[in-house]
């Protein structure tokens, strides 16, 4: 069983334009599941910007489906998942350790 996440954050596209995010899931397959309020087309690379945890990567859009009031998305990172992960670990010690 895996623990959904909860990070807000921004996508950024390529012409500037910034849509808000929710990093829900880093899957087995090295996906990343985010949940976006406006569509994105698959294929599109982005830019992922989270504060707590920092991350700042770009992304490649693999699946974009409505589910509502928002889209859920499947991307795959230009830079190694591990690195995401550890970067959410590190995190959520973080955050631990200031409440």
């Amino acid at each position: 069983m895996t623990q959904m996440l909860d990070i807000n954050g921004i996508l950024v596209t390529q012409l500037g334009d910034r849509i808000p995010c929710k990093l829900v899931d880093v899957n087995d397959k090295g996906y990343l599941v985010i949940y976006a309020l406006d569509p994105v087309e698959i294929n599109s690379r982005l830019q992922l910007m989270t504060n707590s945890p920092r991350i700042n990567s770009v992304i490649k859009v693999t699946s974009s489906d409505n589910s509502g009031d928002s889209y859920v998305l499947e991307a795959l990172p230009e830079e190694p998942i591990e690195n995401i992960r550890a970067k959410i670990v590190e995190g959520k010690i973080k955050d631990i350790i200031d409440h």
